[in-house]
């Protein structure tokens, strides 16, 4: 989950974030504003499931990419047999589950929007996600009436294709669970290594990294209540957007608690394989957010040396 950035920033490829190198090629990897994205670059002779699988550790590409052919032809086959061949100024989008490789005697360049974060990493290996673990069972009178959420998800554990109720019943059990300040049973709704790809700087890892998260605003705004609008689902993927309100009586990101009540909205985007949450895109409104208790970066000098961000124009 990543603050929304309203300045103008820019970066180069010429001089990324990070390069990542493998078999006859590489990809360099600028982050702006909390966006990942990657130039690949390709040469003759290149085949995915010989240069990168050895990184990956699958069988084939788990990457969801979608990008713009900038040079080249590139081939794609599905696992399910299905191909195609893209060039130069196509955008393209690639689900998990394919192999690539190069056409011809020249490279291919490739700008990646939606997977530049954990390409070529390995990111993508998942385990086989165990059944969904529901609250204990106890003579506690809150666990005896399970909500509609928790049932559906009971329902389907272990399922590797969700329906569109269950898809909406695991957004909405994680909003449940965040309203309720239990990051611990977070297991119920991700994967231990989802891959958030809206990560803050230096955030943990997999789950551990949105339990940090809610800690965290749990921390700064004890209140803190999110409503969510109707999920949208298409395949593999459910979309929701929350609307958030609470009161800063805590710490926050290194600003002293205000008392001052806030408003302030959010959208998530979860992928969902086995009945857990293996990719998550999300955002708040941030900058909205620090406005309201006082805290813009607008509304205070910048540090000696300016502020240690990307670079702003």
């Amino acid at each position: 989950m990543a603050i929304q950035a309203t300045s103008i920033m820019k970066k180069s490829f010429d001089a990324p974030d990070e390069r990542r190198e493998f078999a006859l090629g590489h990809m360099d990897l600028v982050t702006v504003g909390g966006a990942p994205v990657g130039r690949m670059v390709f040469q003759p002779g290149w085949r995915w499931t010989e240069s990168v699988k050895p990184l990956a550790g699958t069988p084939t590409c788990q990457t969801d990419h979608l990008g713009l052919m900038v040079r080249g032809r590139l081939h794609v086959r599905m696992d399910d047999g299905t191909e195609a061949e893209a060039g130069p100024g196509e955008v393209v989008v690639v689900r998990p589950g394919h192999d690539a490789w190069v056409v011809g005697d020249e490279p291919v360049e490739w700008i990646e929007f939606a997977g530049a974060r954990t390409y070529a990493t390995g990111a993508h290996v998942h385990a086989k996600p165990a059944a969904v673990t529901m609250m204990p069972e106890t003579t506690e009178p809150h666990d005896l009436d399970p909500t509609p959420a928790e049932a559906a998800l009971r329902a389907d554990a272990g399922n590797v294709h969700l329906s569109r109720e269950r898809m909406v019943a695991l957004a909405l059990r994680f909003v449940d669970l965040s309203n309720e300040q239990r990051g611990d049973a977070y297991d119920e709704v991700f994967a231990t290594d989802v891959v958030d790809h809206d990560a803050f700087p230096g955030q943990a890892p997999g789950i551990q990294g949105f339990r940090d998260t809610l800690a965290q605003f749990a921390a700064g705004f004890p209140d803190l209540r999110a409503e969510a609008g109707e999920p949208m689902v298409d395949g593999d993927r459910v979309a929701f957007h929350l609307e958030l309100t609470g009161t800063n009586t805590g710490p926050i990101m290194g600003i002293a608690p205000t008392g001052k009540a806030v408003r302030f909205g959010g959208m998530f985007i979860f992928r969902v394989v086995g009945g857990r949450v293996v990719d998550s895109w999300g955002t708040v409104d941030g900058i909205n957010l620090l406005e309201q208790v006082g805290a813009g970066p607008w509304q205070k000098a910048p540090p000696a040396g300016g502020w240690p961000a990307d670079e702003y124009v």
